[in-house]
């Protein structure tokens, strides 16, 4: 019943308090008093000793946008947290790209192995609008410079799981197949970028995704065939056509990029 008569830290009016009919008992009472009388610009004026040592600190730089840095913090987020089945198919979607046979690269390693970064891929341009978060994560360097690195990052990893067959290309010769490779590695990423950004969802992409790899690179169906599993792809034009989706895609993204 007492100690709300004793506690009188919110006590800035003068008010009564039990305290306050106390005389002070003790030196200890006494230095507090003299201490709450105190100037503030006593209490607040800074010692030499930490004057010296706040003289010692460097200055406060702006050095911009780290595109380096940026994009490997956004190949981390591509890759990381993943279940572990994943980066097994991974590592054998690598060891499977060793196959020398030019046709089997084409018409089933690649087709299957570049399903692997479907989920990651499908999150492009998605991230910031589920989270809500464009105006953080624009403010910094702006949306092209985090879309190039976000987009680059997003090819590195379908490079990564698909290298040893570019290789094999180049070494047999296969440069058709070698410049399909190259466009789908570029168009899948591009596309799912603006469908993300577009739509702001993920099923677009995958839903488009799967159809596309079922009816073209599976089963032959030519318009669908993003990644040349047939060299009469490569020589209908459809392949360039790919190429050229790639860019219209990136370009749109950057445009609604820039109405954000």
């Amino acid at each position: 019943m007492t100690a709300h008569l004793s506690f009188n830290r919110l006590d800035d009016a003068g008010l009564w308090t039990f305290r306050s009919v106390l005389p002070f008992s003790s030196n200890g009472d006494q230095t507090a008093g003299q201490n709450e009388s105190a100037s503030p610009s006593a209490v607040l004026s800074p010692t030499s000793e930490s004057s010296s040592s706040l003289g010692s600190l460097s200055p406060v730089t702006r050095t911009g946008f780290q595109f380096k840095r940026v994009f490997v913090s956004e190949l981390r987020l591509a890759v990381q947290n993943r279940p572990r089945w994943w980066y097994v198919a991974c590592l054998l979607a690598v060891l499977s790209s060793f196959i020398p046979s030019v046709d089997a690269l084409r018409s089933a390693v690649l087709p299957l192995a570049l399903l692997l970064p479907l989920s990651l891929w499908s999150e492009l341009g998605t991230r910031e609008q589920i989270h809500r978060t464009e105006e953080l994560v624009f403010v910094t360097g702006g949306p092209y410079a985090l879309l190039a690195a976000s987009y680059l990052s997003a090819t590195t990893v379908g490079l990564a799981i698909t290298l040893p067959a570019g290789i094999i290309f180049a070494i047999n010769g296969a440069f058709g197949a070698m410049f399909a490779w190259i466009v789908g590695l570029l168009a899948l990423p591009a596309i799912a970028f603006a469908l993300g950004t577009l739509t702001g969802s993920q099923l677009a992409f995958e839903t488009a995704y799967l159809v596309a790899w079922y009816a073209g690179p599976m089963n032959g169906f030519r318009p669908l065939d993003y990644i040349g599993a047939e060299e009469a792809t490569v020589g209908s034009g459809v392949t360039t056509a790919y190429l050229v989706l790639a860019i219209v895609a990136l370009g749109a993204t950057a445009f609604a990029r820039r109405q954000t």
